[in-house]
């Protein structure tokens, strides 16, 4: 049909406004595409047995399984199709094609317009091709949906039978060359199955997903095709482009028609195969199966004929060896143990490649079932409401199912002793051969060359087989065994990303509360005969382990009293006799921990017994998992009481205050009873739930409750007035804990109701991961502080035996300057401080504390976290390219990651340059400037690592902010210019060091000490206390004078005058003798005293005089004046002062 035909007909479509469906037939009729056979999804891809002249029993078998394959693809044939529409189709393309051809060759049109009709005609040949493709795929598709209810039949026939895999004729005694073919035979057989099973799974998952689109392409392409309209003609445009133009509408129309009817095909076709694809699939796997079941047979064939063939080649060795053959009996001995290992490494290899066919078989079922999984969360997801309760129930079992996996992979398969085993005799093998190689270049007995030979010759063809075991069979294993264990990471990391935040349960309702009771009538009828016999028949089963339990528990209940009364005495004597040791105090722990385990033994022991041997599921097994959640809940309450009890180890010891340890005992005596028997039922009833799922809402009210009894709890326990924290601000004002409750009390108190509303509004699974992670982080808390404590006592006690030597160094040292005779106030013994020493060693053990406090947070919190990774789906803004392609995108993950990193970027800025003076600096034989100095280049690479985590964290990266760059330099060019430049200098005074913290410098005749250099400016110090704060530019480009730069020696200046007529010489003597006997000055470079000049009233002199150091400059120039001064008095010469002469002249 010629395009303007088509035009015709759709210009009497817009003017009579004909139906739809006349454009729908009149389409069907022009555009009639192509029929294609569909692929045959349950064909045989077995070869046919034709050699034998008699069928047996089990061919006959495989015969009629073929036939009904055959049904299958008969079902499924494609009949005649006419080529009309095909040819149409074709023509069509080649006369857009010839016209193209004909624009392009034509030098009448404009180029730009040229451009424009081969554009509109290759999008309109691209249109058409689509058109032809979609036909072809929706008649396939139709052939399908026809053919889906006889498929339904074969597969269910096929279903029902059992399958035989046909060996040709081949036996266990058959020729070896026959086994190897009809081993690879089978091989190629299972492949070809397994790809026809992939396939259709593959196709399952994605018309999963395909499904819940295809309404939305559907009303999409509706919408298209109802804005689609013909281009409307004016006067003056180029008939070639109109033409064009037109061809294109139609082309696009015809193609927009074709999609909407493939969609409604894809609907119509999956919903006939929905019920076909997986027994097809099923029938698939079964017949992999037994083909894989067959291989094992015929490898176990294999595995025997080599095996009998290693054992005759040995026989016919040792036959023909004797011991005279090697060097002594020890060889023989060792090479006899070598032969025999050949058989049974082999046997043994080859037994492994059975298993290394059920591993890729668990490994390709692994694979297709997270695909599964993944595919109905994304469906499930699609939904936009979340997971559902069946996608949580779904992801829980896959999660025992994954884990049971994981204990079974590591449990069966022993590949790596296997090939340290081979790897081992082959190193023996090598030996042997070298050993040999050696023994024939020396040998020139005939008889013993041929006996070496023959040894070699079976040493070889043992290196052989062993080495190919080893590369085919062993190490594949073990790369198998890697690929398994890599999909169930991924796979658990799958489950862990979604399965916290399903609702697992319904929200509890009034109606729910209203059944309770009926619920609970539901224990009273449990056999408790049953349960007390199950464990009587668990304690008998092991006899002497439960007296073993007993007696342990029996003696930790007696030792009860002598463990509290040795724990009393040890804090009698802690600040006495025990006061220099530290070992009293870790028997005091240790104490503590036995006299808190009788009861934690007695539960332990019941939970064992009572679910040993109990089935996975049962009422025992849930009793067993309550007693023994409840155990580990009682443990750490039971140590915490017995270390605050009255002379225990946290006061005598540790220290705490009384105002932190009353309300802290108040409070675990208050959990004491009442919370244990709430966790015991909490955890029964929470198991309990998934086998009987009426007690759902009274498991998770029991949970609640115990939530809100922990929520009153920690309000009691952190009152302001009578709680911990009115201890911690009595005790600790000024810590960071104490100024920040506010936040962190209030916090506290809200996380159980939180857990609590999560628990009764179905997130009952989310409720207890979380209340296991809070758990561990509270007790890691209470355990660090215990370390903590424990470090304190340690450094008390070394403190006061460092104490303790120095009074006895001191003592010994003014002993002996008794005994010479010399002044003890004046001796000064060098030690250091133990002030040092306690700031640097606290600051020590606050960062050991920190660093254990943050691993074992990560350690606890590892398995939630992936969980968080919906927060990826939260996007807050994007970074979008002209084409509205997403360059970046920033979600509340990345803020959520940003703003603790920006956080620790502040604590490390701010403490890491101590924490390296305490722990590194000191100990570098640095002066102080260049620790100053170093410690702030450290601070300032924390920062700008930091924030570029930071920035990277939010999506910022060059190409985002290259304009805020742009926009940086013009204001660095103006307004910015003098800022950088300080930070810039401030880096060179850094690094260059011209100037130091601690140097005395005169910077416009401003002098003092340099104090601090920041990022922008440096601050100077005066005499006077005066901060004086000075650009680092003007450090760098100006004038300035270091007084202690390279040498901390100075010379002073002091000018003095005497009157005219005074002896000279006889005061340079006597200004040099002040100067000799001045403290502070310097002997060696020496005064100077010069007689500078005559002056209008005095005759002037100058003393030059060098000091050590600056601290001594104000008062050596005091103590000089003074001298001077007195020493002039004495000697009665006159300091002058300035006269002036008046003369009165009279007029007369």
């Amino acid at each position: 049909m010629h395009i303007w035909l088509q035009h015709s007909f759709y210009r009497l479509y817009q003017q009579f406004r004909l139906p739809r469906l006349c454009i729908v037939l009149f389409a069907i009729l022009v555009f009639q595409g192509s029929f294609t056979p569909i692929a045959t999804l349950a064909a045989d891809t077995e070869p046919k047995d034709t050699a034998r002249p008699q069928e047996s029993a089990q061919q006959q078998q495989e015969t009629q399984q073929q036939e009904t394959r055959n049904d299958a693809q008969a079902a499924v044939s494609t009949p005649d199709t006419p080529e009309n529409s095909s040819s149409a189709s074709t023509s069509d393309a080649e006369r857009i094609r010839d016209a193209i051809e004909a624009v392009r060759t034509d030098n009448s049109l404009p180029e730009e317009l040229r451009t424009r009709c081969q554009e509109v005609l290759t999008n309109t040949l691209k249109d058409i091709e689509s058109q032809v493709q979609d036909q072809q795929l929706m008649e396939t598709l139709a052939q399908a949906a026809r053919s889906s209810e006889q498929r339904k039949k074969v597969a269910e026939r096929l279903e029902d039978q059992e399958i035989n895999i046909p060996l040709n004729g081949v036996t266990a005694e058959s020729d070896g060359a026959q086994i190897e073919e009809l081993l690879r035979t089978l091989n190629k057989q299972l492949l070809s199955t397994t790809a026809e099973a992939n396939k259709i799974q593959q196709q399952l998952n994605e018309r999963r997903t395909e499904t819940k689109e295809l309404p939305i392409q559907i009303s999409q392409t509706e919408e298209e095709l109802a804005t689609l309209s013909s281009p409307i003609e004016t006067k003056g445009e180029n008939p070639v482009l109109t033409s064009a133009l037109k061809q294109a509408t139609v082309a696009k129309r015809a193609k927009l028609e074709t999609i909407l009817e493939l969609a409604q095909q894809k609907i119509i076709t999956y919903d006939a195969e929905a019920s076909v694809l997986p027994l097809e699939k099923t029938d698939l796997d079964k017949r992999a199966a037994a083909i894989s079941r067959t291989i094992t047979t015929v490898t176990a064939w294999v595995t025997r004929r080599h095996t009998d063939e290693i054992n005759s080649k040995i026989a016919t060795y040792r036959a023909s060896a004797q011991e005279k053959d090697f060097n002594d009996s020890y060889d023989f001995d060792h090479f006899s143990k070598l032969l025999d290992q050949w058989p049974l490494t082999v046997s043994n290899a080859e037994t492994l490649s059975t298993q290394l066919l059920a591993l890729k078989e668990k490994t390709k079922r692994l694979r297709e079932d997270m695909q599964e999984t993944m595919s109905l969360v994304d469906s499930d997801r699609a939904t936009g409401s979340g997971l559902s309760r069946t996608a949580g129930y779904l992801l829980r079992r896959k999660h025992v199912m994954l884990n049971r996996e994981r204990t079974l992979l590591y449990q069966s398969y022993s590949q790596g002793s296997a090939v340290d085993n081979a790897q081992d005799i082959l190193g023996d093998i090598d030996t042997e051969l070298d050993k040999v190689e050696q023994q024939l270049s020396l040998n020139n007995n005939q008889e013993k060359e041929d006996a070496l030979k023959a040894r070699k010759k079976i040493l070889s063809t043992m290196s052989i087989d062993i080495d190919r075991c080893l590369i085919d069979i062993l190490i594949p294993l073990g790369v198998t065994l890697d690929q398994v264990s890599h999909i169930i990471d991924e796979y658990q990391h799958l489950i862990d990303t979604n399965l916290l935040w399903v609702r697992s349960d319904k929200p509890i309702r009034l109606s729910d509360i209203s059944r309770l009771y009926t619920v609970a009538k539901r224990f009273e009828s449990q056999p408790v005969g049953s349960i007390i016999k199950s464990f009587w028949s668990n304690v008998t089963a092991k006899p002497f382990l439960a007296i073993s339990f007993l007696l342990a528990t029996v003696a930790m209940a007696l030792c009860y009293r002598v463990f509290i009364r040795r724990i009393t005495a040890i804090s009698s004597s802690v600040n006495g006799s025990n006061a220099m040791r530290l070992w009293p105090t870790i028997q005091a722990v240790c104490f503590t921990v036995c006299a808190s385990l009788p009861v934690w033994l007695a539960l332990s022991a019941v939970a064992w017994f009572l679910g040993r041997y109990a089935e996975p599921e049962s009422t025992e097994a849930s009793i067993a998992n309550g007693l023994w959640v409840a155990g580990l809940v009682f443990l750490p309450l039971e140590i915490l009481r017995q270390l605050i009890r009255p002379h225990g180890v946290a006061t005598a010891h540790f220290g705490w205050p009384e105002l932190v340890i009353k309300p802290l005992g108040q409070a675990v005596r208050r959990i004491g009873w009442v919370g244990l028997t709430l966790v015991f039922l909490a955890t029964f009833l929470l198991l309990e739930r998934y086998v009987h799922r009426e007690i759902s809402a009274l498991a998770r009210i029991i949970f609640a409750i115990l939530m809100l009894f922990i929520a009153g709890t920690l309000w009691r326990l952190l009152d302001k007035k009578s709680g911990v924290v009115a201890g911690l601000r009595a005790t600790q004002p000024d810590s960071l804990i104490a100024r920040f409750e506010w936040i962190w009390r209030p916090f506290l108190i809200v996380i159980p109701i939180v857990l609590a509303g999560l628990s009764l509004s179905g997130y009952a699974y989310a409720a207890g991961q979380l209340t296991i992670s809070l758990y561990q982080t509270i007790w890691l808390v209470v355990a660090t502080a215990v370390l903590q404590g424990i470090a304190e006592r340690w450094l008390l006690v070394s403190k006061r035996r460092i104490a303790l030597r120095q009074l006895k160094e001191q003592m010994a040292i003014k002993e002996q300057a008794e005994a010479s005779g010399a002044a003890t106030d004046l001796l000064d013994v060098n030690q250091m401080k133990l002030s040092a020493i306690d700031e640097q060693t606290h600051r020590l053990i606050n960062a050991s504390v920190l660093i254990v406090l943050f691993s074992g947070l990560l350690w606890i919190w590892s398995p939630v976290l992936p969980a968080l990774s919906f927060l990826e789906s939260i996007v807050l803004w994007q970074e979008l390219a002209p084409d509205g392609k997403v360059l970046s995108s920033v979600s509340l993950g990345n803020v959520l990651v940003a703003l603790p990193t920006l956080l620790i970027t502040f604590v490390l800025v701010r403490n890491t340059p101590g924490l390296l003076e305490a722990l590194i600096l000191q100990r570098l034989p640095l002066d102080n400037a260049a620790r100053y100095a170093l410690n702030t280049l450290i601070s300032y690479v924390f920062a700008f690592c930091g924030v570029i985590v930071v920035a990277g964290a939010l999506g910022l990266r060059w190409s985002s902010v290259q304009w805020l760059a742009a926009g940086l330099s013009v204001g660095l060019g103006f307004g910015l210019q003098e800022v950088v430049a300080n930070f810039v200098c401030g880096l060179i005074v850094l690094f260059e060091q011209p100037i130091r913290v601690g140097d005395v410098v005169t910077i416009d005749s401003v002098t003092g000490v340099v104090s601090r250099i920041r990022m922008r400016a440096t601050t100077v110090t005066t005499y006077e206390r005066q901060e004086y704060v000075i650009p680092n530019k003007d450090l760098i480009t100006g004038r300035v004078i270091n007084w202690t730069l390279s040498d901390s020696v100075n010379r002073s200046l002091v000018r003095v005058g005497v009157a005219y007529g005074t002896d000279t010489r006889r005061v340079g003597e006597i200004l040099r003798e002040i100067c000799r006997n001045t403290p502070h000055i310097l002997k060696e470079p020496g005064p100077i005293v010069t007689f500078d000049e005559f002056g209008d009233s005095t005759l002037n002199f100058a003393v030059r005089f060098y000091l050590a150091t600056l601290d001594n400059r104000f008062a050596t120039v005091n103590e000089l004046h003074n001298a001077i001064a007195e020493r002039f008095a004495e000697e009665n010469i006159e300091i002058a002062f300035p006269q002036v002469d008046v003369h009165m002249k009279s007029e007369s």
